[in-house]
């Protein structure tokens, strides 16, 4: 399927904008506040006492939305769960869509007379087996094609007035975005989310009532993924893949959507179907590296991490979470070289520093980690973390004098 470039371009400002941010960190603490950046290895949260820096391998995952302060007296109510909305790809009953317009294509009336009844949606693989469809196969789909739009041309009228609703809902959202600023007041980012959502159904009612509109589909997949609202993203998106196994820009959209919600299971699905297409694909085998060493498949991040590299993806994250494969081998030397190369890009990592400090240290070259240590003491000196590296690298030095 080809992307289409959309009227609508969409404000993309930094999650701080739209949401109260809750991050659960992997040792079960909850961390509140507002993302105000984040790559593909950090998240910098602007807490209650200032930015704090936080490594995406000690993330569980991020809650987005507005956040209240907690109450002991009272207990709150659950969250309403909305019920799951159909994405136009789910099968009726155990016979595909696809298998009963081939069995319309050759003559059997009861398929056909079940794919009138799906309506709208049918035309999607009838639009497909016409691409190939020859002779009375072909008047057969294109007369069940033209009954099918006669009958349902009232759902098409109704799904594009919802369509041009929506549009001019997402307009307004995104002149609210700009009219907000960069910090806007907690009442007005719960109002910005709740106009989110509503533009987000609008969209969503529109291909509920049109399934066979590609742009729709198109527009709520951009939607939820540019504002990262990745859960919402994924069965519109593996709608579209349906429908073009090819389209490379949707996998790589679902691939990174199931790796920010920590599926890496999935994320491996469509990750090694990229690098069987593209096998000079480095950022997929970066992504590939990121799922292996969260599952803790060392061996195999450290190759993935590896061809990225010798694919020209040399960024201060990759050699980073390189170096924490090597950590986790216990293989010290090539750990303390990574974390080398990640500080001559990001001098100021911290992460880094306290890591190439252990790092030399389990190697016994005191005089490296002493001089790791004592940069990051000289560049956080009010951490916690710079308290206790005073106290380590006074023992290193006496086992230095040793």
């Amino acid at each position: 399927m080809k992307r289409i470039i959309l009227s609508l371009i969409l404000v993309i400002l930094p999650a701080s904008m739209l949401f109260a941010d809750v991050i659960h960190m992997t040792d079960g603490r909850k961390l509140k506040g507002e993302i105000v950046s984040e790559t593909d290895d950090y998240v910098v949260l602007k807490a209650k006492y200032g930015e704090i820096k936080l490594r995406r391998d000690e993330i569980d995952h991020i809650e987005q939305g507005p956040v209240e302060e907690e109450d002991d007296k009272e207990q709150k109510p659950e969250p309403v769960r909305r019920e799951k909305k159909s994405t136009g790809s789910k099968k009726r009953g155990k016979t595909d869509l696809g298998q009963l317009v081939d069995k319309a294509a050759g003559g059997d009336e009861n398929a056909a007379a079940k794919v009138k009844e799906a309506g709208r949606a049918a035309l999607v693989p009838i639009v497909k087996k016409l691409k190939e469809a020859t002779g009375e196969e072909k008047d057969k789909l294109e007369k069940l094609q033209g009954e099918i739009e006669e009958a349902t041309q009232t759902e098409k009228n109704e799904a594009e007035k919802a369509f041009k609703d929506a549009s001019n809902l997402l307009k307004k959202w995104q002149k609210e975005v700009e009219d907000a600023g960069r910090s806007p007041s907690e009442a007005k980012k719960r109002e910005l989310q709740k106009s989110l959502e509503d533009t987000g159904e609008m969209f969503e009612k529109a291909f509920e009532m049109d399934p066979a509109r590609d742009d729709i589909l198109q527009v709520i997949t951009y939607l939820y993924y540019k504002t990262k609202q990745y859960g919402k993203a994924i069965p519109f998106l593996e709608t579209e893949l349906l429908r073009d196994p090819d389209d490379q820009d949707v996998l790589q959209m679902l691939a990174s959507s199931y790796m920010n919600l920590k599926k890496f299971k999935d994320a491996r699905r469509l990750l090694d179907d990229i690098i069987k297409r593209s096998p000079d694909n480095a950022t997929a085998w970066a992504n590939l590296g990121v799922a292996d060493l969260s599952e803790s498949r060392f061996d195999k991040a450290i190759v993935d991490f590896e061809k990225a590299i010798g694919l020209g993806m040399d960024t201060a994250g990759l050699r980073y979470n390189l170096a924490i494969a090597y950590k986790n081998k216990k293989n010290w030397a090539k750990s303390a070289e990574n974390f080398e190369k990640c500080l001559e890009k990001e001098t100021k990592n911290g992460n880094a520093l306290l890591e190439l400090g252990a790092a030399y240290a389990n190697m016994k070259e005191y005089s490296k980690a002493i001089e790791a240590w004592g940069k990051f003491v000289e560049l956080y000196p009010k951490t916690p973390q710079a308290e206790h590296l005073k106290k380590e690298i006074a023992k290193l030095k006496r086992k230095a004098k040793k």
